[in-house]
């Protein structure tokens, strides 16, 4: 595969970077991550994906931002933050590698459901109902994660079809590539991460819908605008949850579905859905990783938009 101006510059951006790890108890890792976020180059899956199951989480951040990083962490250590107790950091040089050839190694056609299946760019000679190309890159999304298939499963169950679709937390913007080959009449992706638009970008030219994603880039974890059919919102908890209670706030009648949460975050889960007067239906695990549901109850909708 020839190298186009874009792959050029995304080989020199991770020349750029450092790794970051991170090791302690799951829920402090996972709660670091959220801390972290804006730091992370694309989001929370590359290579070896980030994962905060097994004690151990690995980042990468631009070396410009790694003095940032660490005055961050020394601060909120000087602050006593709880997430921070019995995790220690540490950093190293991102090793020299040939990502284009690694991405052809382990990038393998993905079959999410009976219909859906995501390939890289390359792949020429895999079929599907609906195919979903793309471009592995920095951004969170290839469908290689847990996290990433369960949300594609809800889109696929729920339907897409003439729906306003909203994905919040795009990075690749497989979720809202899929929501619009489903059939959504309208789809908006929003993500904080400058790094994902340009790979969300080439995702949507490979998948011809070039013009036809509307993207913005703002931070979730603040928006308020629920005007949609459907919601789909695949990030961590400590996002997750802000973000369930302008949900909950707003006018909208739109079904949210929530992935990003590990397994042992779902009594707290349920709890806040509870307190927040929503309810979880729906309730699916893969591996150590949950995806939901969510939804007012009947009644509680008023003022609801004006389906357009």
């Amino acid at each position: 595969m020839t190298l186009d101006s874009g792959d050029h510059q995304e080989m020199h951006e991770i020349d750029k970077l450092r790794l970051l790890r991170l090791e302690g108890p799951p829920e402090a890792l996972e709660a670091c991550l959220g801390l972290l976020t804006p730091w992370v180059r694309g989001g929370r899956e590359y290579s070896a994906s980030p994962s905060a199951v097994d004690g151990q989480l690995d980042l990468y951040i631009t070396a410009e931002d790694a003095g940032d990083v660490e005055a961050a962490w020394t601060s909120w250590r000087g602050n006593a933050l709880p997430a921070l107790e019995n995790v220690t950091m540490r950093w190293s040089s991102v090793p020299v590698r040939d990502w284009e050839l690694e991405w052809r190694e382990h990038f393998e056609p993905l079959r999410i459901t009976d219909d859906i299946v995501v390939v890289p760019e390359w792949d020429r000679a895999t079929k599907a109902p609906v195919l979903i190309r793309l471009r592995p890159g920095m951004a969170f999304g290839t469908g290689h994660h847990a996290t990433t298939r369960l949300a594609i499963q809800k889109l696929e169950y729920l339907g897409c079809r003439d729906q306003r679709v909203l994905d919040l937390g795009t990075g690749s913007g497989v979720l809202a590539i899929v929501a619009k080959c489903l059939g959504a009449r309208h789809v908006v992706a929003v993500d904080q991460d400058p790094s994902s638009a340009d790979n969300f970008s080439t995702n949507l030219r490979l998948n011809g819908l070039d013009g036809q994603i509307r993207y913005i880039q703002e931070d979730v974890e603040v928006w308020h605008d629920f005007n949609h059919d459907l919601i789909v919102a695949n990030i961590n908890r400590t996002v997750i949850f802000p973000l369930m209670e302008h949900f909950s706030q707003s006018r909208t009648a739109a079904i949210l579905i929530v992935s990003g949460l590990l397994a042992q975050e779902e009594s707290q889960f349920l709890d806040h859905c509870q307190e927040l007067n929503l309810q979880s239906t729906h309730l699916e695990q893969e591996e150590d990783w949950v995806c939901a549901v969510v939804s007012k109850p009947e009644g509680d909708q008023a003022g609801h938009p004006e389906m357009n």
